[in-house]
């Protein structure tokens, strides 16, 4: 779990779980702002820090997500912290009597340079 702060107050949190140690491979699993700070960036610049640390600076290869395909902000936030859309998993997940597709992005080391 990583901390998002904005200016000394907690904003939010990011969860990333180690998926394959050989591959350099991890998930975002979890991305909170609080949301009386929704819609001013903070996802995305904790997004984008946290690749820095993790891609450009650290032990990994790539990061990758998944989201509902409904979820629109989702959507808008991996896209613009430059994670790509990498598919849609059709009708994956069972949620208000429904299915739903899911969405999977990814981002890898090369992407940021």
């Amino acid at each position: 779990m990583r901390v998002i702060e904005v200016d000394g107050r907690l904003a939010g949190a990011l969860r990333v779980v180690l998926v394959s140690e050989h591959s350099r491979l991890a998930d975002v699993r979890t991305v909170m702002v609080d949301p009386s700070l929704a819609r001013r960036g903070i996802a995305v610049a904790a997004l984008r820090a946290l690749a820095d640390a993790l891609l450009r600076d650290g032990p990994l290869h790539r990061l990758q997500a998944e989201s509902y395909g409904s979820n629109e902000a989702a959507r808008r936030t991996f896209l613009a912290a430059g994670f790509r859309l990498d598919g849609v998993r059709r009708r994956a997940w069972w949620r208000d009597g429904q299915w739903h597709d899911g969405l999977l992005f990814g981002l890898v080391a090369e992407d940021l340079d």
